[in-house]
């Protein structure tokens, strides 16, 4: 079931600036939802399309929504829209939000993060700007506690700069709609890394400007007890990430402008999973991590990360052993876990 909160007051979006669309998927977060809700209702920029696509929550996160919209339906630049569906994961959750998305910009928004109060003011500025932009980003602050928002600095006197590639994740920054390649939508047979495998499809079609504003716009939320950037806990999880990633990785890049961050990208990621691999995986899942690692190695990358590819790739005769588990923690303790590490669905936190 849809639900649409939009009186006639609501019914006219706010005339002069283009829309902005926003994407939520949400599972079993009913009181973080309401936190990222209210940052969207700070926000002074107008008009926005808030799309909460419940992704067939167990507990009461649609009722919390729609209450707590209900209460503050009264703003003829916000648009509300609760979406109902079976539980199917983030990924077809964010493909349904995309379907019904209305404005000339989306942001793909995760249901416990916060909007700084100058997020869309300024991202929307730059690509207005740059009309050939198609995607421009900030940074962001990890905290665990909402007060955190009040730390974000004033971007207003920020100056934009051209990026030679896109974050790993979608959440950080605006997309223009029209620029969006026609057949990217989320792959939903993915349990992780859903971010990675968008954006990187998103560079490997090669769009013509990236814009960046170095300074942080967003808070991305950090939970005690909760991994919500985790490892991947199953083989099958495993092997649909380095499918998806092997496909992504044959695919030709020698005209592409970002080739050269693709090609550390690819090898980041393929390290990232090799060690996901000696964690959790099956023997052959461990040697096609290890062949992505050898195939996509590159002098481009940092010299940590191929640090860490060397010792993953000494260490893969002794997966069993208690060294080589103690060393995969190690590794996962100095680098920290935001580095190795995918996205898991949502799903997976409860």
């Amino acid at each position: 079931m849809n639900q649409v909160l939009e009186p006639e007051s609501q019914q006219a979006m706010t005339g002069g600036c283009p829309c902005v669309s926003i994407v939520i998927p949400t599972y079993n977060r009913g009181t973080l939802l309401l936190e990222t809700l209210a940052s969207l209702l700070a926000q002074p920029y107008r008009p926005l399309d808030v799309l909460i696509v419940d992704d067939g929550s167990t507990d009461d996160t649609p009722g919390l929504a729609r209450q707590w919209i209900r209460e503050r339906a009264c703003d003829p630049g916000l648009r509300w829209r609760v979406l109902v569906r079976d539980n199917r994961g983030a990924s077809a959750a964010r493909n349904h939000g995309l379907a019904q998305a209305t404005g000339a910009y989306i942001h793909f928004l995760d249901s416990d993060d916060l909007v700084g109060p100058y997020f869309y003011t300024t991202l929307v500025a730059v690509m207005e700007h740059a009309t050939e932009c198609s995607f421009a980003s900030g940074g962001w602050l990890s905290a665990e506690k909402a007060a955190a928002i009040g730390e974000l600095p004033d971007p207003r006197l920020a100056v934009p700069v051209r990026a030679q590639t896109i974050p790993h994740n979608a959440w950080c920054g605006l997309f223009r709609t029209s620029m969006l390649p026609p057949d990217l939508r989320w792959d939903e047979t993915l349990i992780n890394h859903n971010d990675w495998n968008f954006t990187t499809r998103f560079l490997l079609a090669n769009p013509k400007l990236l814009l960046q504003v170095p300074i942080p716009l967003l808070v991305y939320r950090t939970h005690t007890g909760v991994e919500r950037l985790g490892r991947i806990r199953s083989p099958d999880s495993l092997r649909a990430a380095l499918h998806a990633t092997d496909r992504l990785a044959r695919l030709a890049i020698s005209n592409n402008r970002y080739r050269r961050a693709l090609r550390v990208r690819f090898s980041t990621e393929y390290i990232t999973l090799l060690h996901a691999a000696m964690q959790n995986g099956t023997r052959p899942l461990q040697f096609q991590a290890a062949r992505g690692v050898i195939r996509h190695a590159t002098f481009r990358q940092a010299a940590f990360w191929n640090g860490i590819a060397v010792i993953l790739l000494l260490l893969l005769p002794f997966t069993r052993s208690a060294a080589c588990a103690w060393a995969l923690r190690r590794i996962r303790l100095w680098f920290g876990d935001t580095q190795l590490t995918v996205e898991v669905d949502e799903r997976s936190l409860t």
